[in-house]
């Protein structure tokens, strides 16, 4: 095919008034973009991919199966970047052979490509300026489809706070999550997901496209919050590894605690746990808000105010650990562990006793007599845990 070849081929007058007259359709039917495919794989005899704008399958027609590989080769993002500006479909010489791209474009907002693999083809410069007007048609589309989308996600959005906050008790509320198609007392799944910067909106559209029809998502309280009846629902993780592969930066979930208690407390209980983790500077990961809400309940800090507790408390042990290569703090997590007896931390670490007693003599040195009684034990208790918490999930605070 030469899409430049001014004589073009004879048959495209023909072509280009039946691929209009399926257009035509396509937009009374507002059936989204596959019409479209299907119009320009029939008439054109080609296989046609319409993606995304992160080149996944919105639409296919025909043998379109080679097109599914090049989305994201650069030539090809390349050509779509051109036809966006331009405005006008562009030829590319992909590996698999000449393909045609054209933008899914209306003004500033680029909702994809369409895709036409030209190998087995005969086509002309009328038939590119087809796929042309059908890349133009495929947008208003999914435009259409997009904004449809965005009312639906408004209102799951809107009834994720109510059922999360004392809106729960608004009349009408346990109607609406029915008329959605999910049972309220099954609707007990929640998650809350944390992203940092000002990635959250488009994390949460990731996000709401991972749940699908299992669930629903919104924002509130600067969380990505998932509401999904536990047998349908994807796992928590694949949910969160889709967000962070999306934003491409850390992305932290936490499941909230599962039981009887209504959805705002759970909830509460989950955004405690977060602002716990935050101040650990933990970031990423899926962590079950169980493993964090003994402490969450006991402090509510800051990550600054939370190091200082950290520093106040165990700082003198970490310190000599790191300048000496010791192993206080393994032998104060032990004690700690095993109900503050000597005895039984000498047992924990495969130690002599006089061992273990000779460490906890150290530990009286760098801690400071009286650092066994009840209140100060109390205190560093919880700053160990703390500490091995933050280790554990891979970011020592």
């Amino acid at each position: 095919m030469d899409a430049s070849d001014p004589a073009g081929v004879p048959e495209e007058p023909a072509r280009a008034v039946a691929v209009h007259e399926e257009l035509v359709r396509a937009v009374v039917a507002g059936d989204g973009p596959a019409p479209v495919a299907q119009a320009l794989a029939a008439h054109l005899g080609c296989g046609v991919r319409i993606v995304d704008e992160h080149g996944d399958d919105r639409a296919a027609a025909g043998d379109a199966e080679q097109l599914k590989e090049i989305a994201g080769l650069p030539d090809v993002r390349a050509a779509v970047e051109r036809s966006w500006t331009t405005g006008h479909a562009t030829v590319v010489d992909a590996p698999a052979g000449r393909v045609v791209v054209a933008a899914l474009a209306v003004g500033r907002y680029l909702f994809g490509a369409v895709l036409a693999d030209c190998r087995e083809a005969v086509l002309g410069a009328a038939d590119v300026r087809t796929v042309e007007r059908a890349a133009h048609v495929a947008a208003l589309l999914v435009l259409a489809e997009e904004a449809v989308t965005e009312t639906d996600q408004r209102r799951r959005a809107d009834l994720v706070t109510d059922l999360v906050t004392d809106g729960a008790g608004r009349p009408g509320v346990g109607e609406e999550v029915r008329r959605l198609g999910f049972d309220p007392q099954q609707l007990q799944g929640l998650a809350v997901i944390a992203v940092g910067g000002d990635r959250r909106a488009e994390a949460a559209r990731v996000i709401a496209r991972a749940v699908g029809a299992s669930g629903l998502v919104g924002a509130h309280a600067d969380l990505v919050v998932v509401l999904a009846e536990q047998a349908r629902g994807p796992a928590v993780e694949d949910v969160r590894r889709a967000a962070a592969d999306a934003v491409g930066g850390p992305v932290l979930a936490v499941r909230a605690p599962s039981g009887t208690d209504p959805l705002p407390r759970r909830f509460d209980a989950a955004r405690r746990a977060v602002r716990l983790l935050d101040a650990l500077g933990v970031h990423d990961g899926t962590v079950p808000a169980d493993e964090v809400l003994p402490y969450a309940a006991v402090l509510d800090a800051d990550r600054r105010s939370l190091a200082a507790f950290l520093e106040a408390t165990i700082g003198p042990v970490l310190h000599y650990d790191a300048e000496r290569g010791a192993e206080l703090l393994t032998t104060l997590r032990a004690f700690v562990r095993t109900g503050a007896s000597p005895t039984r931390t000498a047992r924990a670490l495969f130690l002599h006793p006089n061992t273990v007693l000779q460490r906890l003599d150290r530990l009286d040195r760098v801690l400071g007599v009286g650092w066994r009684d009840d209140e100060r034990l109390f205190r560093i208790s919880l700053a160990v845990r703390l500490h091995e918490l933050a280790e554990r999930l891979g970011q020592p605070g």
